[in-house]
């Protein structure tokens, strides 16, 4: 077998697997790149690894992610041996590059490999935890105002079903203690005693929020409520010990920040609830437990989650996760400082320090000319996109237009000022 461009990627073939091939990326780079990778981070890194047009200010990798090539390379690859022989893939092969990509992204979330699996995304995990739960008329679901709005039409598919409750918690701002969340919770629960499922973010999405995830969990256990940590942003940004958590289910997107294809998230169950969870699709592997049961869904491509291991090499191979926190986190305070003083009126939201999402930030646009509707934000978002080329989220948070950008390893200070410049110019306009 001949080697992908040996300076990223290295074949390795495990003779106590039946010979399967796992693709994981070298520290080859250097270990003089190894010293020196936070210099690289940035325009360097952008231009040699991720395949951007060179015209765009990405500034939205909270959404769709971004792959490296040299991730791409290895998903490529995987695609081409497939095709070689399709039938030995699936009936002899895929299971072993399935169980190794498990394994490396277990590694980086603190799991055990038993209790973890993938799913297509985090969308398909809350479905497969509720679809996995009995529910009776007389039991709720606990939701947020802010909860991501496919999650909360899980939510009310559920409960148009089995003639159970939908509860929500609201959250306005200001928050001024994280304490005040836990709080909101508890209150929930002591009202509402018939409550069984809560979904719970650990970023709420459209916020950038931090959710001060560990005493609700506790909260929810004390009262035999299971607990579904809604963690779409956390693989990859967030330092994860899933086994201590202590929550009953967790579900998080590698695609986001963990530089692993779409189309596949993490999908944890612990010891509690694990026996009686099931696969969305129905497959002949239905009843031989929670790995095969998720692994063989019918035919399908496998290619992005037995990447999932390749993603989490890349993401060693720039120094791991605290060298990216430590850039990312730092950039992103630097840009929201730089946006507050030099865009007259924006405000960054009103939420503790300890509650802002490490890659991320949230800012209340100044006076604008936007309708304060879902149409008023696919414009500005468009006007942002076509006069200045930047991709950038835009939320409608409780009748207020709000800006949510993304920092990660690629991005430097001029995409910000770029950012200002641009909201300026329409803003005004």
């Amino acid at each position: 077998m001949s080697e992908i461009d040996r300076s990223h990627v290295a074949l390795a073939v495990s003779a106590a697997a039946g010979g399967y091939i796992l693709y994981s990326l070298m520290k080859s780079r250097g270990e003089q790149d190894q010293a020196d990778v936070k210099s690289k981070f940035g325009k360097e890194i952008r231009q040699n690894d991720f395949c951007y047009s060179q015209h765009l200010f990405i500034l939205d990798h909270g959404s769709y992610g971004g792959v490296p090539r040299q991730v791409l390379k290895v998903k490529s690859k995987y695609e081409e041996i497939a095709e070689k022989n399709p039938f030995q893939w699936n009936l002899n092969e895929v299971l072993h590059h399935w169980r190794a990509s498990i394994a490396r992204v277990a590694e980086l979330v603190g799991s055990s490999s038993n209790n973890l699996t993938f799913v297509l995304n985090a969308t398909a995990g809350v479905m497969t935890a509720l679809r996995s739960t009995n529910f009776t008329p007389n039991d709720g679901i606990l939701i947020n105002n802010l909860t991501y709005t496919s999650m909360q039409y899980a939510a009310q598919q559920i409960a148009e079903e089995t003639g159970c409750k939908v509860y929500s918690v609201n959250f306005t701002f200001p928050i001024r203690h994280s304490q005040e969340i836990v709080n909101s919770y508890r209150q929930m629960f002591d009202e509402h005693p018939d409550i069984k499922f809560a979904i719970i973010d650990y970023i709420v999405s459209p916020t950038a929020m931090l959710m001060p995830i560990k005493p609700i969990i506790k909260l929810a256990r004390e009262r035999n409520i299971i607990s579904f940590i809604d963690g779409a942003h956390a693989p990859g940004q967030i330092e994860l010990h899933l086994d201590e958590l202590g929550c009953d289910y967790f579900t998080g997107n590698m695609h986001k920040w963990a530089f692993t294809p779409r189309g596949c998230a993490i999908f944890y169950a612990n010891s509690t609830v694990i026996s009686q969870t099931h696969s969305l699709i129905v497959s002949h592997y239905r009843y031989k437990g929670f790995e095969l049961d998720f692994y063989r869904q019918g035919t399908r491509d496998y290619s992005s989650q037995i990447c999932a291991g390749a993603g989490v090499d890349y993401l060693h191979s720039l120094g791991g996760l605290s060298e990216i926190r430590n850039y990312n986190m730092k950039l992103r305070e630097e840009a929201m400082n730089y946006i507050e003083r030099e865009l007259k009126g924006a405000r960054r939201l009103q939420i503790p320090p300890d509650m802002v999402a490490p890659f991320m930030g949230v800012f209340e646009l100044p006076d604008h000319k936007y309708d304060l509707t879902e149409d008023g934000v696919v414009k500005l978002r468009n006007d942002l996109y076509k006069k200045h080329w930047i991709e950038v989220s835009i939320k409608l948070i409780q009748q207020k237009l709000y800006c949510r950008f993304s920092i990660h390893v690629y991005t430097v200070m001029d995409d910000i000022v770029h950012l200002v410049n641009a909201l300026k110019d329409v803003l005004r306009s």
